[in-house]
């Protein structure tokens, strides 16, 4: 019972971690003349796992907060981009989230505009098991070709560093290296993403000298994209498989499928501590077997003892194909293992 207790208790409070959070809004915070809403410093309760961003003061430039680490960029008297540290940095609308790990992958795509950047984190996503309906932070980190970035200006004359008619200070940089820090949702254009896209973006070079709001990005295909989703793997859907059936009777086969903790409780009937507890062990040793690459249901051989919930997990699950699973009942004399 002690046992189910802490489990449920972890499971709820996996649920808050990597979840976007919000203060304010883009169409709400002209109307109380960019009033901030929010102090950066409160939000930093868990520092290391903090991200955000949103504009700086009374629209008087960029934050974003990486790892922890609040910078702020803005436009001086001679539009020289200047950044430096500000934990009491406030925004008149901010959106963030707390994400303890990353999952880290590879992608090799052509990456012209922020449009089909959005396409491929979808994609990814998916391919990874997310319910892109829900909002995400994601992290890509790479050498851009081209790369556009603002920060935005003040808007009234009593505010420091406001300039008749200019609302923002562009940038344009050829080549440069560094890390964009996005937020993805599919229902929030307006709040935190503009109103033709679905993707929130702020770059910080990796020298951390140069850093705004993101115009235009493209990345060659010849680069290796890193990209970073949040990993949570006693996080409802996330805790998941992908497989893939490399073999039939009918020749090589290339069909690929994610497998849920949703998916295990159908099969299984009910989600139980012994059925999540062994879809974390398959977790983890999935991770090492098929890093960063489907589960190989052909190859895979399991064997395990008899359990209602834990061997339950893995017959029913479809990660191996049925007759590469073994029930064993005797036990290693040694090891007090099953002997393989």
């Amino acid at each position: 019972m002690k046992f189910t207790m802490t489990l449920a208790i972890l499971l709820l409070f996996s649920q808050l971690e990597a979840q976007v959070l919000h203060v304010g809004s883009m169409d709400e915070m002209g109307k109380n003349g960019f009033q901030p809403t929010v102090s950066i410093d409160s939000l930093l309760q868990d520092k290391n796992t903090l991200y955000g961003m949103g504009p700086y003061g009374f629209m008087q430039g960029e934050i974003t907060i990486v790892k922890g680490q609040p910078f702020v960029a803005y436009a001086d008297e001679n539009g020289q981009l200047i950044v430096r540290k500000d934990p009491k940095a406030k925004a008149p609308f901010f959106v963030y989230a707390y994400v303890r790990d990353w999952k880290e992958f590879e992608i090799n795509a052509e990456i012209i505009d922020q449009k089909s950047l959005e396409m491929a984190i979808r994609e990814l996503a998916q391919k990874q098991g997310f319910d892109t309906s829900t909002p995400f932070p994601f992290r890509i980190v790479t050498e851009m070709e081209e790369l556009a970035i603002h920060v935005v200006a003040p808007r009234s004359s009593n505010i420091p560093g406001f300039k008749e008619g200019v609302n923002s200070v562009k940038y344009v940089f050829n080549k440069i290296s560094g890390e964009i820090l996005g937020f993805y949702s599919e229902q929030s254009q307006g709040i935190y993403t503009a109103k033709d896209s679905n993707i929130h973006l702020h770059f910080i070079s990796s020298d951390q000298s140069k850093m705004g709001h993101v115009n235009h990005i493209r990345i060659s295909e010849k680069q290796k994209t890193k990209v970073l989703l949040p990993f949570s793997p006693m996080q409802g859907d996330k805790l998941s498989f992908n497989t893939i059936d490399t073999d039939f009777s009918k020749g090589r086969l290339t069909n690929e499928q994610n497998i849920t903790i949703s998916d295990l409780e159908k099969f299984h009937g009910h989600l139980c501590d012994g059925l999540v507890v062994g879809a974390l062990a398959m977790q983890q040793a999935m991770t090492v077997l098929y890093p960063n690459q489907p589960i190989d249901r052909t190859n895979l051989r399991i064997v395990s003892k008899p359990s209602p919930c834990l061997y339950s997990k893995v017959k029913a699950s479809k990660i191996v194909q049925f007759l590469n699973f073994m029930q064993h009942t005797s036990r290693c004399p040694h090891m007090g293992f099953p002997c393989l």
